[in-house]
């Protein structure tokens, strides 16, 4: 997680990942109302995980 000023407004930016679908996504929030300014369109990733197989317990 970073904050940084984008236009004189303090926001969050985060790079999340759905492993499942293999895409990354940019998301850019106000950091003052917690709404979602941006969301990037879908990027293709390969996980190096992608064909092991791993377990996670808690």
């Amino acid at each position: 997680m970073g904050g940084s000023w984008v236009y004189r407004a303090l926001v969050y930016t985060f790079r999340t990942l759905d492993i499942a679908k293999d895409v990354r996504y940019n998301v850019i929030i106000d950091a003052g109302n917690g709404s979602v300014l941006y969301t990037s369109e879908p990027v293709t990733f390969r996980s190096k995980y992608a064909d092991a197989e791993i377990a996670v317990s808690m």
